[in-house]
This record gives C-alpha cells, structure tokens and sequence, in this order.
C-alpha cells in the first residue's frame, strides 16, 4: 500500500490506463470468436465491464447504426443520441458512454473527419436536453425514451423478414386463384401464410371472407347481384349461402354446397366464440373440399377468363 501511495498516480487514473489497454485487446477477442455483432465498444461500470447491449433487442453492433443514420441523414450530434439511446440500458442506472468511445465511432465510420476534437458535436448533443454529460461519459435521460423512440425507432427497429410461403402448395394453391382478382389474391395469400405459419383462427375466418368475397363475384357475373342485396349493402353471408343453395341462386354443384356452410361456420367460431380455437387438424379435415369449392365459385364467375381478357 505505501508503494502506491507514492506513485504519481491515484486510483482513477490507474483504472483508466488498465482500461485503455485492455480495450482494444478484448474487443478484437470477441469480434474474432463471436463476429461482428459483438464489435461494439465496451462499456465499463464500476469493477467489471460488458459489451453494450441493444435497449432495441437486436444484433446490430455501433457500427451498423452509426452507417444506418448516417445513411438516413442525421447528422453527427443526431447519431450521437441513436447511439446513446440505441444501447441504452436502464439509464438511469448507467454510466453513459465516453466521449473518447463515441469519438472512435464516428471517426472509423466517416462521420467525422478526426479521431477527437469533436467538443462542437458535444456541445450540440447537450443543448437538445436529451442527454446528460457527467464528466467525460454521456447517458440519455431516461425521461426523454419516449421522445428518441419517436425520433430513431423506425430507423433501428428493423421488421424480422419473414419466412417465404408455399403458394404453389399452400391451403388454396396458388394455381387455384392466380390471375382472378388483386383484392381476393391476397386475401388467398394471406390464408396460405396463416396456415403454414399456425395461425389457424385467422386463417378461417380469411376463409369465410374469401367464400363471401367469391359468392358476391358469382352474383355480379349472374347478373343477379339484387337479390343478394338490401338497398346499397349485401345481405349477411348465412342469408347469402341459403340463397345460393336452397334457392338455386348459384349452378352449385351438390359437392360444394354443404362446405360453403362449413366455412360460414368455423370463420363464425373462430371469430366470435371466445372458448374455441380453430386447430390444425380441423382445416386439414375440409381441406381438399374447401380447396375444390373455392375453385368452384372462381369458375363460376369466370374471373380467369375474364382477368385474361381485360
């Protein structure tokens, strides 16, 4: 202890030089092992030290967001704060990041034009009242989350792509509707998505619409569209299946009809009884039934050949 007392040195000082030194030499450590997403400056709190980790929940590292905002048009006292707020955690009990830190980033991204002189960005960043400096590290303030998520989140919250879908070989292939109508296409490719991904309440009551949706194109191509109609409005869907199976309305083969009423059904259940839950293996049952009389009402109202001709 008396050794140390007689150095130049107090203990500050003596942390800051361990921490210098073994910066670098830890941060090429993770990116070797563990890649880029891990090449994000380190961040010291009291005795220990991490790697600073995303209040976005994402992998992005320093790096990526710097270029995405800079890309995007902010300026450097605007990439400051999307740092700051971007790996953020729990503010209010962090230390901030240095100014020596942020200096880097900028500077190896192109933002700046030198490794440290940058006062005048700091400056900027602490007059927008978002951030609070304590000597040399900056920490956003907690009470201004809401305000920087309105600013950056758009930005750095990056939608998860999604998983492709099988039209070819979805619920209603997508041989069965291609080239009909853009609105019931989607609609069919929505049911396909659904039902690959497990979401089978929303896939049936996608059903029921796309049944509805056919059932009024077959009226319209029969020229019959009133009787499905009070006023300006189109009857319920139950009123509109009776029609088209008890009344003749529709040239319904004998194997359609009673599947129109299925879907009508489990759309119905999916949709407004709280305590049934549309399963996988209860579309599975109707499968190829519902497959062949959705093809029936696309034939019905001839909305191939006629999409083809116009």
């Amino acid at each position: 202890m008396h050794t140390f007392r007689r150095l130049p040195l107090n203990l500050l000082t003596f942390y800051a030089i361990v921490r210098d030194l073994l910066r670098p030499l830890i941060s090429r450590y993770f990116a070797a092992v563990y890649g880029e997403r891990f090449q994000a400056p380190l961040r010291f709190y009291g005795a220990g030290f991490f790697l600073g980790s995303s209040y976005l929940g994402n992998a992005m590292s320093v790096d990526e967001i710097c270029r995405i905002l800079f890309k995007a048009g902010f300026s450097a006292s605007d990439i400051v704060i999307g740092i700051l707020y971007a790996y953020r955690t729990e503010a209010e009990k962090s230390n901030g990041i240095s100014t020596y830190e942020l200096d880097k980033v900028l500077y190896r991204n192109g933002i700046t034009p030198t490794e440290r002189l940058n006062a005048g960005v700091y400056q900027i960043v602490r007059e927008t009242g978002l951030v609070i400096q304590e000597v040399d590290k900056i920490r956003v303030k907690p009470v201004k989350m809401d305000e920087m998520a309105v600013k950056y989140d758009k930005f750095l919250r990056a939608e998860p792509p999604a998983a492709p879908v099988d039209q070819d070989n979805g619920f209603i292939p997508k041989a069965v509707w291609e080239g009909t109508r853009g609105h019931l296409e989607k609609v069919a490719v929505q049911i396909n998505g659904c039902y690959q991904h497990g979401f089978y309440d929303a896939a049936s009551m996608l059903l029921r619409k796309l049944v509805e949706m056919l059932l009024v194109e077959c009226y319209k191509k029969a020229g019959n569209e009133a009787q499905i109609k009070n006023g300006d409005r189109f009857k319920d869907l139950n009123v509109i299946i009776t029609h088209a199976i008890d009344h003749c309305g529709l040239r319904l083969t004998p194997q359609a009809k009673p599947y129109l009423t299925k879907v009508r059904e489990y759309g119905n259940l999916a949709a407004h009884n709280p305590l049934f839950t549309t399963h996988k293996a209860d579309l599975d049952k109707e499968h190829i039934h519902v497959r062949v009389t959705i093809g029936e009402l696309i034939e019905l109202a001839d909305l191939k050949r006629t999409n083809q001709v116009a």
